[in-house]
């Protein structure tokens, strides 16, 4: 019975290691220049994720230019496998003006409010998948929070330009 349960313990404490030191792929919206919605794709863990490949479920156009070199579907971060994501790595797209979202072209949403990103990846000997959905919406009417050594920067500079 001890034998059993210290085998337990083995896994229990082997699981969590794995868990602290894996990958963490996340996707994050940020708000950029008080009106320009991002996305941010990050690995957040401590380990390479191997073999990683990102989709899109849906059409979105930068900027709402209906241009195939904007679909963002079509970036080779969405079509192509990346061998190896680092920890810390991160890959950022934006994507439209607060005002351009939910923009229809002939009925057809070119940057859709909601849209789903599907991250797989492999770490050691699994694979992993995770389904990011997005809601724009929830970021509607929301502000930047400007960095106030950002202001104190700026008020610096105008004395410097003053001065010279």
């Amino acid at each position: 019975m001890i034998v059993r349960k210290n085998g337990e313990m083995v896994a229990q404490m082997r699981a969590q290691y794995e868990s602290f030191v894996a990958p963490v792929v996340t996707v994050t919206i940020l708000l950029k220049h008080s009106t320009v919605i991002c996305m941010k794709i990050k690995n957040a863990g401590h380990s390479s994720a191997k073999h990683l490949k990102l989709s899109i479920d849906k059409d979105f156009y930068q900027f709402g230019k209906l241009e195939k070199d904007k679909n963002i579907r079509n970036f080779p971060t969405f079509q192509r496998a990346i061998p190896s994501f680092s920890p810390g790595e991160e890959i950022f797209f934006m994507l439209s003006q607060g005002s351009n979202l939910g923009k229809l072209d002939e009925g057809r949403e070119i940057t859709p409010l909601e849209f789903t990103v599907d991250v797989q990846f492999e770490f050691g000997k699994q694979t992993f998948a995770h389904r990011h959905e997005i809601d724009l919406r929830v970021y509607m009417k929301t502000s930047q929070d400007k960095s106030e050594i950002l202001d104190e920067m700026e008020k610096i500079r105008k004395v410097l330009e003053k001065q010279a």
